[in-house]
């Protein structure tokens, strides 16, 4: 299990992870059961929501992702970790 965190939000806006139906691969030939030979493979996704009342930022916020493994039921170091600068713009800014 992972955790996906992101820290650093403009404020009004939220972060929901998301995990699309994962597509089951055909079993090998004559081979058995395609996982006990492969890794699986699974995908996330972080929905970024902006609030209708979110106010506009003048400079982008700096959110950082971080993803960390659970191991034991405690969630360890991140082992991934990277930076997205965040701007939420005004709705009719003309």
């Amino acid at each position: 299990m992972v955790i996906v965190n992101v820290k650093g939000l403009p404020t009004g806006v939220t972060a929901l992870p998301a995990v699309a139906d994962p597509v089951d691969e055909p079993a090998l030939q004559n081979a058995g059961e395609r996982q006990r030979y492969f890794a699986k493979v699974q995908v996330t996704s972080v929905v970024l929501l902006a609030a209708p009342d979110a106010p506009a930022t003048h400079l982008p916020a700096n959110a950082r992702v971080e993803v960390n493994v659970v191991d034991t039921g405690k969630p360890g170091r991140p082992i991934a970790v990277t930076d997205l600068p965040i701007a939420i713009l005004e709705k009719d800014p003309l």
